[in-house]
């Protein structure tokens, strides 16, 4: 999978699964352009591109700002002269609450970040990819729980079902122009920080410790392991390269088997391995 020649951009590309697609893009060969939360990540990312030999920059993004992407796409043109993928991964998790007592701070948060800010980011790069005339390919980052319910887990599930829809719409709509348009839905828990902080946020919500909500979540997934962030960057590189000419308007499920069955919780823990 090459993508020597190309300029990737990646909006969260800075920590997380972000980082590693940025890394897994210059690996491949592309130029990367970072926009992420201003911090030092940002310049410890781009330092890690260059030392593969691409070039990289960064951009602080806030998609609670919405007002600062055009600028960025100016900037990455300015900077780079094109753009030939570009990887949607910036997103938050939001608070758990039964849909009926969210509050609409919440609801407006979640939305705003993950579906406004990821429709946003596309309406600023699309015209620029359709100009100049070579295709591309489109990553947008949805969820397994954009795919199915999960108790408190609301807000969440319908901003990842609408970037579904969303990523569908584009796909189809973009196809003449030879951009390629597709979803990674990663599930059943990725490892990293911000999984962490998450075993803690449910411990704290639900009950119990982090660890045991560590030890549920791989319980739950028939590979009995947590997914690693280069496994996904593994695949991005696959959807901005040519290998997946004829691929678009598809959602990518990336999760160890996580939800494949409902198990039945009747049988022995040995059945299952």
């Amino acid at each position: 999978m090459d993508l020597s020649g190309k300029v990737a951009v990646v909006t969260g590309g800075a920590v997380g699964i972000g980082r590693h697609v940025s890394l897994g893009f210059a690996r491949a060969g592309a130029d990367v352009a970072v926009a992420a939360l201003e911090g030092p990540e940002t310049r410890s990312v781009c330092g890690e591109i260059e030392a593969m030999g691409r070039t990289a920059a960064g951009w602080p993004l806030d998609l609670n700002a919405f007002d600062q992407l055009e600028g960025i796409r100016d900037a990455v043109l300015e900077r780079f002269g094109r753009v030939d993928v570009l990887a949607t991964v910036a997103g938050i998790p939001g608070s758990w609450w039964l849909v009926h007592e969210t509050p609409e701070e919440d609801w407006d948060e979640v939305m705003n970040i993950n579906l406004k800010g990821m429709y946003l980011t596309c309406k600023a790069f699309i015209p620029t990819m359709i100009a100049q005339g070579d295709g591309g390919a489109i990553i947008t980052f949805t969820s397994s729980l954009g795919q199915r319910v999960h108790p408190k887990r609301g807000i969440y599930a319908i901003s990842k079902w609408g970037i579904i829809a969303l990523t569908r719409t584009m796909a189809i709509e973009l196809a003449a122009d030879r951009i390629r348009v597709n979803a990674v839905a990663p599930g059943g828990g990725v490892a990293g920080e911000r999984r962490d902080r998450w075993f803690e946020q449910a411990a704290a919500q639900l009950g119990g410790t982090a660890e045991e909500q560590r030890a549920a979540m791989v319980d739950a997934i028939p590979m009995h392991e947590l997914i690693e962030p280069d496994d996904i960057a593994r695949l991005c590189v696959f959807l901005a390269s040519d290998d997946s000419r004829q691929i678009t308007g598809e959602v990518l499920n990336i999760n160890g088997g996580h939800g494949l069955a409902v198990l039945d919780a009747t049988l022995p823990a040995a059945v299952l391995k």
